[in-house]
């Protein structure tokens, strides 16, 4: 029984070695295969990422998140939209008396009066109601005359000429319905000219800033010799046109979409802040970046380098200084704007000055 059992350990003990050496075998051979299926990935996802990266379509939409202009404008436009259809900041008394002859309404009564103006004539402001509104009455269905109440659904505002034409007769519905069409006729008057507006200010902040940022990179393509300078002018111009031409269809489709459907106005609001962040992180990181390589560009061309920069700088302080203090330390030396700096006589100088190394002829 015990020599069963030694030979039950002993078979037990081999296969277990045997099938721990097949698994760090498998393991082996899966690492191989794993570790080329990685590198194999990596290379793929960094040449997707290249060719992404150098599309046009991710120009394009960095370009349009490097303009917060346009998702600020965009964030004005829709507060002053929201504040404008909100009756509290609206003066009531047109409203409490159109129509009833010195009876005033209620404010609610005045409330639905006002809201029988289109939204988008109502969202553009009190001079646009106010321009939209001239020339009209308020109109009963009813005559007020035969005992038509002032209740807001017994009128409509209509041209005043129509309205006195008719005298105390009863409006006909396809004279309400006409009343109702003019209105409708003025909301989209409003609506194009509010876009029109938007489209035009968002392209000119658009072109504005990416023309800024286009003339620092493209600038330092230039002058680093990766482009010509016709190469340069017409990118510029590719660049801007882009710009301006998305800009203005940006706002233009905003202030139309919120002019059409009022109720998207505090949605589209809140999204435009965090956009607005975003674009001036990406024009922020840009503009650090141009910074950056100008800062190269000038360092490595320029005959000021920095220790003769330094020592420019202290000689400007100083000769200010003496200025002030009546005294002009520049009659004692002179300097030159080469790569050779003389150095200034040390008894007329104060000790800033020769403690700076300072290339010698």
């Amino acid at each position: 029984m015990w020599n069963r059992l030694l030979d039950a350990w002993g078979l037990t003990k081999e296969a277990g070695a045997t099938a721990v050496e097949l698994g760090i075998n498998y393991a082996a051979i899966a690492y191989e295969h794993g570790r080329g299926y990685a590198n194999g990935m990596i290379r793929v996802s960094t040449a997707t990422l290249d060719s992404v990266t150098s599309s046009a379509p991710y120009k394009r939409t960095l370009d349009v998140l490097s303009n917060p202009g346009i998702f600020i404008d965009a964030y004005g436009r829709l507060s002053r939209y929201t504040r404008n259809l909100d009756w509290s900041k609206v003066n009531p008394i047109r409203y409490i008396y159109a129509g009833t002859r010195g009876v005033p309404r209620s404010l609610d009564e005045a409330k639905a009066v006002w809201e029988t103006i289109p939204r988008a004539i109502r969202a553009a402001g009190p001079e646009t109601t106010a321009r939209y509104l001239a020339g009209k009455d308020w109109s009963h269905v009813y005559p007020y005359s035969l005992g038509g109440s002032n209740d807001p659904r017994n009128g409509i505002f209509e041209d005043r000429s129509l309205n006195r034409a008719r005298g105390n007769a009863t409006m006909k519905p396809h004279e309400f319905r006409a009343a109702q069409a003019v209105l409708r006729s003025n909301a989209l008057q409003v609506t194009l000219h509010q876009t029109a507006q938007g489209a035009l200010k968002g392209g000119t902040i658009s072109a504005a800033v990416l023309a800024t940022v286009a003339v620092l990179e493209l600038g330092l393509q230039y002058q680093q010799g990766e482009i010509t300078a016709e190469e340069m002018y017409l990118e510029f111009g590719k660049t801007v046109g882009a710009a301006g031409v998305t800009g203005a269809a940006i706002s233009g489709l905003v202030t139309a979409m919120a002019l059409a459907f009022p109720a998207i106005i505090p949605v589209v609001t809140v999204i435009s802040v965090p956009l607005a962040i975003v674009g001036f992180s990406v024009l922020g990181s840009r503009l650090i970046r141009a910074g950056k390589g100008w800062y190269e560009v000038f360092i490595e061309e320029s005959p000021l380098k920095p220790a003769a920069l330094r020592y420019w700088l202290v000689r400007r302080y100083e000769s200010m200084r003496g200025l002030v203090l009546g005294r002009i330390a520049d009659e004692y030396y002179e300097y030159s704007a080469l790569d050779c700096w003389p150095r200034p006589s040390v008894e007329h100088l104060p000790q800033s000055y020769y403690v700076l190394a300072v290339p010698k002829c």
